[in-house]
């Protein structure tokens, strides 16, 4: 959200009338506690299809229905498996395919 400041007296404004913080007062620990309000606009539910205005009950019926809410926050990236593991893994498919078409008689006994 843009502001707009201006001097008086010295001092930069808000068209508010309160004072400008710098940078310290920025890096300051708020004096009262962060709330959250418990109401949000009119949601549908991808569950149920029906509009919710409280976030309590979205959840709970998001919970009911085994549902798992994901935030926006940044995907973390997975490690990659070495080389080593990726033709370990390559020989185990193509031997549990022969297996499998072997069993189907498909292939050598």
């Amino acid at each position: 959200m843009r502001e707009r400041y201006r001097y008086i007296d010295g001092r930069m404004v808000g068209d508010d009338g309160m004072p400008m913080l710098h940078q310290g007062q920025r890096a300051m620990e708020p004096q009262a506690p962060f709330t959250v309000g418990d109401s949000q606009p009119h949601l549908q539910s991808m569950t149920n299809g029906k509009y919710y205005d409280s976030k309590s009950e979205m959840r709970k019926e998001y919970k009911r229905a085994g549902v798992v809410e994901v935030g926006n926050d940044v995907p973390h990236k997975r490690a990659q498996p070495s080389i080593a593991e990726k033709e370990r893994k390559k020989r185990e498919r193509r031997a549990s395919a022969a297996k499998a078409l072997s069993q189907a008689g498909f292939g050598a006994p």
